[in-house]
């Protein structure tokens, strides 16, 4: 199973996918911002499997977080997670493997995770 990695400011929403996650068998960190992720990243680089980003957040923002990524070269999966998903500049579409409109079904979720991972499982 996966380490992701979830950037959220919502405590709400970060529990949800959490708890979803983990009953697939993943290892999850948190963070409420983009900045608090960096700060993961650079601390554990090699492990984290892959990345769900809400856009738009206080602090540093999905945009924000993902210019960061890139300067650094992390390449990891990023699904954006947000109610904006047509407001990813053309500079960073590179980066986002895959799109989940909120709110969102447990199986897209699932679908997901699963096809960016390579990985077979089922979220209860």
């Amino acid at each position: 199973m996966a380490q992701i990695l979830i950037v959220e400011d919502e405590a709400p929403i970060r529990l949800l996918v959490r708890m979803m996650l983990e009953s697939a068998g993943h290892s999850v960190c948190e963070a409420c911002d983009g900045g608090a992720a960096l700060d993961i990243l650079e601390t554990f680089p090699r492990s984290i499997d892959m990345i769900i980003l809400d856009l738009l957040m206080p602090k540093t923002n999905g945009f924000e977080f993902l210019s960061k990524l890139q300067n650094q070269s992390f390449r990891l999966p990023v699904i954006i997670l947000s109610a904006h998903l047509d407001r990813i500049p053309q500079a960073l579409e590179s980066m986002v493997m895959g799109r989940l409109l909120k709110p969102f079904k447990r199986q897209e979720l699932k679908d997901m995770v699963n096809g960016l991972l390579g990985e077979s499982i089922s979220v209860s």
